[in-house]
């Protein structure tokens, strides 16, 4: 499975195949006589992930076609040269882009699926310890395992959504969904570090309650985005989910414990955490039914 994913691997093979064809074919239909059709299809094979093949073949096919109207004048091994070229251009793109296409929403949710996965599994982690199933310091271990996991994770995360030429039709809504997630990994770093910085655990349980209702609910919502990509229901749906008025519940608790003053805060550490932990959390919220209506919006994720 993971080997077939590698783009690496695929591209070698293709590679491979397009220079073996366009050497066979220059042996027999070469112009110049010489291996510019094999240098054509070794730099045409090696096109970005994800490049559209109306771009491809426009730039063959207008080779081809100048190196055909070229005036009479022109030397003829200038001419032959460029044929030789545009042939391994096209050979190059009918490996690339016909026969061994890229598919590109596999090859993205691959490479999504996981980070979501370990970001689901921390959300839960933080859930076990605003319930007190979990005790601070075996938290505070666990996540920065995690997380150190998540920076160390394997190369299949889709960076090739940002390479130059990647499809402009399918550009905007996947770097959309990427920019979205690393803000969901910012946040659980910000979420991480505030709980570290809570020095008495009091400060947390007069809205842990309320916190955890809303945890909850992110976990359901991570769970369904997870479902919609991987094509798949590991969870069921619950129609009764209210993911308005857990943050009002939220807000109105965290306004009953922090004061009201803004000199009060400055000298109230603990009360700054707790506005910053409920920050974030309706911030993850937000980036979740953004994801989520992205995604489902788009048949092709």
């Amino acid at each position: 499975m993971i080997f077939a994913e590698r783009f690496e691997t695929r591209q070698v093979f293709i590679v491979g195949f397009a220079v073996l064809l366009a050497v066979i074919v220059n042996d027999y239909f070469s112009f110049s006589h010489a291996a510019w059709m094999v240098v054509g299809a070794l730099i045409v094979a090696q096109l970005a992930r994800g490049a559209p093949l109306r771009q491809s073949l426009i730039y063959c096919v207008v080779m081809l076609v100048f190196a055909i109207l070229l005036p009479p004048y022109v030397i003829d091994a200038t001419r032959n040269r460029l044929i030789d070229i545009g042939m391994g251009a096209l050979i190059g793109v009918l490996f690339q882009q016909i026969l061994f296409p890229m598919k590109i929403y596999p090859a993205f949710r691959v490479g999504v699926l996981p980070i979501l996965r370990l970001l689901q599994n921390d959300l839960q982690r933080e859930i076990y310890f605003f319930s007190h199933q979990l005790s601070k310091q075996i938290y505070l271990q666990q996540s920065s395992e995690r997380m150190i996991a998540l920076l160390q994770s394997d190369s299949l995360y889709p960076e090739w959504v940002y390479a130059v030429g990647f499809n402009p039709g399918l550009r905007a809504g996947f770097r959309f969904f990427l920019i979205q997630l690393e803000s969901i990994v910012e946040i659980f770093f910000s979420l991480h570090a505030l709980i570290g910085a809570v020095s008495d655990a009091i400060d947390l349980d007069v809205i842990s309650s309320e916190i955890g209702v809303v945890l909850k609910n992110n976990e359901y919502l991570f769970g369904t985005l997870i479902d919609h990509l991987s094509e798949c229901k590991s969870q069921k749906t619950n129609n009764s989910i209210d993911l308005t008025g857990d943050i009002v519940a939220l807000e109105n608790a965290l306004e009953q414990c922090v004061p009201v003053s803004l000199e009060l805060l400055t000298i109230a550490p603990s009360a700054m955490i707790l506005i910053a932990i409920v920050r974030d959390l309706k911030d993850l919220r937000e980036i979740l039914l953004r994801l989520i209506e992205s995604s489902m919006g788009n048949d092709a994720l």
